[in-house]
C-alpha cells in the first residue's frame, strides 16, 4: 500500500495528466495513435490479450520497423537518436478509455484501456484451437483522441500438449548484458544502446533455441521471459529477439511507475513472483526450467517456486554475474534446491549451462557444438560499450 504522500502525489500527477490530455483533445493536439500488442500466452480454451494504446511521438512500437530501420539510424548520430528515443519512451503519452475490439475467429470481446493506456483480457474461445503461435485481431472502435479504426494483430503463445517441458527466463543479465547490478551503467545501457547496439550473452540464443527444441528435436518447448524491466522498453527488448535471433516468446514486464498511478489492467504490484506462479497455474502438468542471473533476486524467487510447485521444476540455471559478496548467499540457495531434488547450476557461460542440460535429457548432445560455436561467434563480434566484466565465483556441482 503506497504511503498518503505518494498517494497524494499519484493524484496529483493524473490529475495533471487529465487537465494536458482535455486541452490537447479540444485543440486537436494528439499524436497519430498506435495499437502496441504484447507477446502473451493461451491455452485451447483462451487467449491473453494485452497491450497499450499510445501516441506514436516518432517511437517505432513494432520490432519489424524498428529492426529495419537499425541501418538508418546508425547512419546518423546513432547515440544521440538512441537518447531520443529513450527519452520518448518514458516519456510516452498513453490514452485511457479507450474502447478495442478484440477479435480471434469467431471469438469477440471489446475492453477498455485503463489510465496507463494499459488493456488485457482473457478472450474465452468458442472452439479449442490448435498449438502455436496466433494472431489476434485488434481494433480502436473509440477513443478521445480519434483515430478509430486502427488495427493491430496481438501475437499469442499456445503451447503443445506434447511439449516436454516450458522454459521461465529472465532478460537482463540473463540474455541481454545489461549490468543491472551497477546503475549507472545500466542506465547508459538503457539510454544509448539501441536493438542492435544491445548484445546477447555469448551463446544464449543458441543455447535457448537447443532448449526449445528439447532432445528429440520436435521444437515443441514453449519459452517466457519475465523481467522486471518497464512495459517502456517493450518494442525495444522485442525488436532485440528479432535482430539477436534469439527464440521469441511471450515476454512479462513490469510497471515501473513512481508516482504515476499503476497499471489496473495489467495488476496493480505484480511481481516477477505473480507472474511465474500465473504460467505455472495455466499449465498445471508442464514442468519447467527456470533461468535467471544472481545479479537481483533471481535464486530467492526460484527457490519459492520449488517450494511451491514440488516435482514441477526440472532444473534450475543461475548466470554468474556478481562478485564474491553476493557468491554466498547464493551458493546456500542453490543448496537448498538441490537437497530438495532439483538439480540448481551458476554458471559462468551458455556452454557450461549447455553441458549441464545435456547431462539432464534437456537438449540433443548433437546441440552442443552448435552453442559452443555460436559462443565462439558472438563473443568475437564488437561489442559497444565494452566495459570489465565484475569478477565472478560461481558454485559448481
Amino acid at each position: 500500500m503506497a504511503n498518503p504522500l505518494v498517494r497524494l502525489t499519484r493524484r496529483a500527477v493524473g490529475g495533471a495528466k487529465r487537465l494536458k490530455r482535455r486541452a490537447k483533445q479540444r485543440l486537436g493536439l494528439f499524436d497519430p495513435l498506435q495499437l502496441l500488442p504484447f507477446r502473451s500466452y493461451g491455452t485451447r480454451e483462451y487467449l491473453v490479450v494485452s497491450g497499450r494504446l499510445l501516441e506514436r511521438e516518432g517511437v517505432i512500437h513494432d520490432a519489424d520497423e524498428a529492426a529495419a530501420s537499425e541501418d538508418a539510424t546508425r547512419a546518423r548520430n546513432g547515440r544521440l537518436d538512441n537518447l531520443r528515443a529513450s527519452i520518448r519512451r518514458f516519456r510516452s503519452d498513453e490514452i485511457p478509455d479507450a474502447r478495442i475490439a478484440v477479435r480471434f475467429g469467431t471469438s469477440y470481446q471489446e475492453v477498455v484501456t485503463d489510465e496507463e493506456g494499459f488493456f488485457r483480457l482473457e478472450l474465452r474461445l468458442l472452439e479449442p484451437v490448435e498449438p502455436g503461435w496466433k494472431e489476434v485481431e485488434l481494433e480502436l472502435l473509440e477513443s478521445m483522441a480519434g483515430s478509430a479504426g486502427i488495427r493491430a494483430k496481438a501475437h499469442v503463445f499456445v503451447p503443445s500438449d506434447e511439449a516436454e517441458f516450458g522454459i521461465i527466463s529472465d532478460v537482463d543479465d540473463t540474455v541481454i548484458r545489461t549490468r543491472a547490478t551497477h546503475r549507472l551503467e545500466m542506465v547508459h545501457t538503457v539510454l544509448f544502446n539501441d536493438a542492435r547496439s544491445r548484445k546477447p550473452f555469448p551463446g544464449v540464443a543458441a543455447f535457448y533455441r537447443a532448449l526449445e527444441q528439447g532432445p528429440d528435436g520436435r521444437g515443441l518447448n514453449p519459452i517466457f521471459y519475465v523481467s522486471r524491466s518497464g512495459w517502456n522498453l517493450y518494442d525495444l527488448m522485442d525488436a532485440f529477439f528479432e535482430v539477436q535471433d534469439v527464440p521469441h516468446g511471450p515476454l512479462f514486464l513490469t510497471d515501473i511507475s513512481l508516482i504515476e498511478p499503476k497499471s489496473t489492467a495489467l495488476g496493480e504490484g505484480e511481481d516477477k513472483l505473480t507472474r511465474i506462479r500465473r504460467l505455472l497455474e495455466a499449465y498445471p502438468t508442464l514442468p519447467f526450467v527456470l533461468i535467471g542471473d544472481s545479479g537481483q533476486q533471481d535464486p530467492e524467487v526460484y527457490g519459492t517456486i520449488v517450494r511451491e510447485h514440488p516435482g514441477r521444476i526440472r532444473a534450475v540455471y543461475i548466470r554468474d554475474v556478481t562478485g564474491r559478496r553476493r557468491d554466498q548467499e547464493v551458493r546456500e540457495q542453490l543448496a537448498r534446491l538441490r537437497a530438495l531434488g532439483v538439480p540448481a547450476l551458476a554458471v559462468r557461460d551458455s556452454c557450461e549451462a549447455a553441458r549441464h542440460a545435456v547431462g539432464l535429457g534437456l537438449i540433443d548432445r548433437s546441440a552442443l557444438a552448435r552453442i559452443e560455436e555460436a559462443s565462439r561467434t558472438d563473443e568475437s563480434r564488437p561489442r559497444m560499450n565494452r566495459r570489465p566484466e565484475p569478477e565472478a565465483h560461481p558454485q559448481r556441482g
